[in-house]
């Protein structure tokens, strides 16, 4: 009978390992990101809840077009330009990659117009439009940008190329998550109205017949794994050597969340991974999926590290075995 109860109380010691190593690896790590970058911060407190990779610069593509917003709004909070001002159209922008709005250079557009093509559909045409708008030429208006970022505190590490992240034969856009966190946060906090346009999830253009669409499938997506109630932001991006990247904000009770994924292996990837991010910040508790089990099995053997995790636990069963044996020796001698 007592080799019996021994048994069990091994068996239990062996169950309690198995909690405290997969408490661990689910919660103190924090969720397992499909994505060379990640960052996820409390808007709120400026804590960092999650992060990897956070100091590496990516390729920032159309991540950029957040400081064209940025000066955009500036310009018109000053008074130097109005929504309602209508844009000179230049034929070689309206050529360029990445344009989706039919438009010619004969075309009254409204920077209105232009800017929410620019923040729901993430046009380039669009950032270049207002970009020669405000400082005659492109170029100018990049170096507006890197100024701008200095003194909005982002590191040298991260860099404007144009105003539209296109990756260009000269330099290439550059941006860490952590930088492009912070640039997110003064957007919505200097600027809280971009948040009334970024959930919209269609626009249409004052006088012609366009329709832009958002590209942010979270605010409407029925996926259940994709879909985020309290989303409401922020910025997509895609280009082909970069893959996909998403600047996303998101309000969860008195708290604001903002999530940078980078480099993520697909659309709805970007998405799924801001997902894991904002339910990981606003319940830290919240028990992974079994699909977020699998990525974390598959990364523990992909890596070499399922022999590290095995180590792990059977040095705690060990030492908790080692615990029950004494105390279970200790009360057989004062029985005897």
């Amino acid at each position: 009978m007592q080799h019996f109860k021994n048994l069990m109380l091994l068996i239990l010691s062996f169950l309690i390992t198995a909690i405290l190593v997969f408490y661990f690896y689910f919660y103190v790590n924090g969720p397992l990101i499909k994505a060379k970058s990640a960052i996820l911060i409390d808007a709120t407190s400026e804590e960092i809840v999650y992060k990897k990779n956070e100091d590496t610069p990516f390729s920032s593509a159309s991540l950029s077009k957040m400081m064209t917003e940025y000066i955009v709004l500036e310009q018109i909070q000053k008074g130097k330009i109005k929504w309602d001002d209508r844009v000179k159209i230049s034929n070689s922008s309206i050529q360029m990659e990445g344009n989706n709005i039919d438009i010619t250079f004969e075309d009254q557009i409204t920077i209105r117009d232009l800017f929410h093509a620019m923040v729901l559909a993430s046009d380039n045409s669009a950032a270049v439009f207002l970009a020669e708008h405000i400082s005659k030429s492109e170029q100018d208006f990049t170096n507006l940008m890197n100024e701008k970022a200095t003194q909005l505190g982002l590191s040298n590490k991260t860099y404007f190329a144009n105003a539209t992240g296109i990756m260009n034969k000269q330099k290439e856009s550059k941006i860490t998550a952590l930088d492009a966190s912070k640039l997110a946060q003064h957007l919505i906090t200097d600027y809280p109205m971009i948040l009334e346009i970024t959930q919209l999830t269609s626009y249409q253009f004052t006088f012609k017949d366009i329709h832009v669409f958002n590209t942010n499938k979270m605010l409407y997506s029925l996926d259940s794994k994709i879909k985020f109630k309290g989303i409401d932001g922020l910025q997509t991006s895609f280009s082909n050597p970069a893959g996909y990247s998403f600047a996303s904000t998101a309000k969860q009770g008195n708290k604001r969340f903002i999530s940078i994924v980078m480099e993520a292996n697909g659309e709805n990837s970007a998405f799924i991974e801001t997902k894991k991010l904002f339910t990981y910040g606003s319940d830290p508790t919240h028990l992974p999926s079994l699909q977020s089990i699998k990525d974390y099995v598959i990364s523990w053997i992909s890596l070499l590290q399922f022999e590290n995790l095995f180590l792990q636990t059977i040095i705690i069963f060990v030492i908790i075995s080692i615990s029950l044996f004494v105390h279970i020796r200790k009360k057989d001698s004062e029985d005897f």
